[in-house]
Order: C-alpha cells, then sequence, then structure tokens
C-alpha cells in the first residue's frame, strides 16, 4: 500500500469561517442593540456567543491554512494530525475497528483501539479533555470528522481495505 493522504476540504472549511464571522458579526450587532435598550445581561449573553463563534472561525481558518493532511495511511499505521501540528500515530493492529456515527448531521468515524491507554499518553492535552467527555458518552477516543475532509468516499474505502468498518452510513439523496 503506498501512503495516501487525505486532507481538509478547504472549500467547506472556509464557507464554515465565512457563516461563523457572519453569524458573530449578527450577534454582535443584537447585542449592542440589547445593551442600549437596558438588558445587560441578556446583551452579554449574545456577545459571549458571537465571541465564541469568533474562537471557531479562527479555529477553521488555522484548518485551512495547514499545510499537514489531516489523515495518513501507510502499510505500518494511520496518522491523525489531531491539531494542526500534533499527530498520533495508531498501528493498525491496535485498531480493532471503525464505527461510523451521526451527531446532528456531523459524521465521524470513530477509530476502537485495542489499547487505549497507549494512544491517550500521546494524545496531546488540548485535545484529552474533549476526548474524556467522549469516551464518557460512549464514543472512540479518536475520532476522524468525515465533514471535513476532501474525500470522505476514498477514506472509507481505505480504512475498509485495512480494518473492518462496522456500519455504512445511509445514502443521502
Amino acid at each position: 500500500m503506498e501512503e495516501l493522504y487525505f486532507y481538509y476540504s478547504k472549500g467547506k472549511l472556509i464557507a464554515l469561517t465565512f457563516a461563523c464571522f457572519l453569524i458573530s458579526a449578527v450577534c454582535a450587532a443584537v447585542s449592542y442593540s440589547v445593551f442600549l435598550d437596558g438588558d445587560g445581561l441578556m446583551g452579554s449573553i449574545v456577545l459571549l456567543g458571537a465571541l465564541l463563534l469568533l474562537f471557531v472561525g479562527v479555529l477553521y481558518i488555522k484548518k485551512v491554512v495547514n499545510p499537514n493532511p489531516y489523515v495518513i495511511m501507510t502499510d505500518q499505521e494511520l496518522t491523525l494530525y489531531v491539531t494542526n501540528q500534533e499527530a498520533v500515530h495508531i498501528s493498525w493492529e491496535d485498531i480493532v475497528g471503525v464505527l461510523p456515527y451521526e451527531i446532528h448531521r456531523n459524521k465521524f468515524l470513530g477509530l476502537e483501539l485495542a489499547n487505549e491507554e497507549k494512544y491517550e499518553e500521546q494524545m496531546p492535552n488540548k485535545v484529552k479533555r474533549m476526548s474524556r467527555l467522549n469516551m464518557k458518552m460512549g464514543y472512540p477516543m479518536y475520532n476522524i470528522i468525515l465533514n471535513q475532509v476532501k474525500d470522505p468516499k476514498g477514506l472509507i474505502e481505505a480504512l475498509d481495505n485495512r480494518v473492518e468498518v462496522k456500519e455504512r452510513f445511509e445514502e443521502e439523496g
């Protein structure tokens, strides 16, 4: 197997970034209007939402300008960039299966691992909290966000050639 590279879909990420900034601007305008009407609590809540959307938009921009692929597959391992610069290298022997699942129209591929403790040590600290939350809710520790991949069908096919992809998403359309 030659090395396979799967990148973020820059078009989708740019659209999401634009939507975040647009909605953030609307929230900021609404917040200003609410502050002028004298409701400081509601204005603060809406302003907090605007700031959160700005933060998410900046994260999307970082993904757009990131030159690294999202997923790399070689004969020995699957490499998953969990942050823009930090990768986790998972041996194929340690991947028990792949669990496709969907939450609020967001599709994920969960990697079920034989030795999760080994790979938890490799996980960057800024990702550990979210990963633990995923595990408490019954989802795998490492997940691939399929909606953000440029070639999701190719990724699923390539994974299916190496490990068992447990179930399929229903065909849209």
